[in-house]
């Protein structure tokens, strides 16, 4: 079981948080806006974390943790360099494996258009780099970006419609992502 959470800040949360994993019996926690900065760890009693923190500005950041039956088979394999906020997790116990990626896109309206599209680019060749080696692939996240029907959006949608969240579909051949509109 995988428990995402948009989380907006882990340390008025963190109780909570433990609360909802051990409910659900969660194996993952993904996480999203933690807000943990620097050399500073996502702690969730329970669980080894992964994480990907802002060093130079505040809020942001994104964290994998796995409980104690999963961590010894899962690895870090991709973090995101510089203003790319994105972290993929590789688990090990699964035939094929099963890499999570969980990606904290910056906000169109923060950002020019080119350093977007860069940006978007350079996380679209880790999805592929983790498609072509057979593995499976979960992708999550609060991207931030508006999809619309160009090349990177949904044939017979709008200019610019926002996502509301991801959902993994499996073909025949590899796992895709797929974005979902309401």
């Amino acid at each position: 079981m995988i428990l995402y959470s948009n989380i907006r800040g882990l340390n008025s949360k963190s109780d909570s948080l433990e609360i909802n994993a051990n409910i659900c019996k969660a194996n993952i926690v993904v996480l999203n806006e933690h807000h943990v900065t620097g050399k500073n760890k996502v702690e969730i009693k329970g669980y080894t974390s992964f994480s990907r923190n802002r060093i130079d500005k505040e809020d942001g950041g994104v964290a994998i943790a796995v409980d104690e039956t999963n961590q010894d088979a899962c690895v870090r394999t991709v973090v995101g360099d510089n203003e790319d906020e994105f972290i993929i997790v590789r688990n090990e116990r699964f035939d094929p494996a099963i890499c999570i990626m969980t990606i904290y896109g910056e906000q169109e309206s923060r950002t020019n258009k080119n350093d977007l599209e860069e940006r978007w680019f350079r996380i679209q060749k880790e999805i592929h780099k983790v498609l072509v080696s057979g593995d499976a692939l979960i992708v999550m996240g609060d991207l931030n970006k508006k999809i619309g029907n160009d090349m990177w959006g949904v044939k017979g949608n709008h200019r610019a419609v926002s996502y509301t969240h991801l959902r993994a579909h499996e073909t025949s051949l590899h796992l895709v992502c797929r974005l979902l509109l309401e």
